[in-house]
């Protein structure tokens, strides 16, 4: 089966991911600015978005991120909070 992945401009900006260069049933394309529409009639198969949500999509996963760092009367005196950052959308 070939895959068409649009990774949104959040991502990668200057190369494609190493294991999709050089196979030929991924393609990849990090054009930026498309609307909902496009994004259907370009015929991706997966999508890697910062939106939760994309019209013609099915969201499949969530990848937390960075949130911020939150003081604590516990030890260590930092916590790490993350948050939902990153959605892999699959075609309806």
């Amino acid at each position: 089966m070939r895959a068409s992945v649009k990774c949104g401009s959040c991502f990668d900006t200057e190369h494609a991911p190493p294991n999709t260069q050089g196979n030929a049933s991924w393609t990849y394309l990090k054009t930026e600015g498309l609307s909902n529409s496009q994004l259907k009639t370009r015929g991706f198969t997966h999508l890697l978005s910062a939106r939760d949500r994309v019209p013609g999509f099915v969201q499949r996963a969530a990848v937390d991120g960075f949130r911020r760092l939150r003081l604590q009367k516990a030890l260590p005196p930092l916590a790490l909070e993350t948050e939902p950052q990153v959605w892999i959308h699959c075609a309806q």
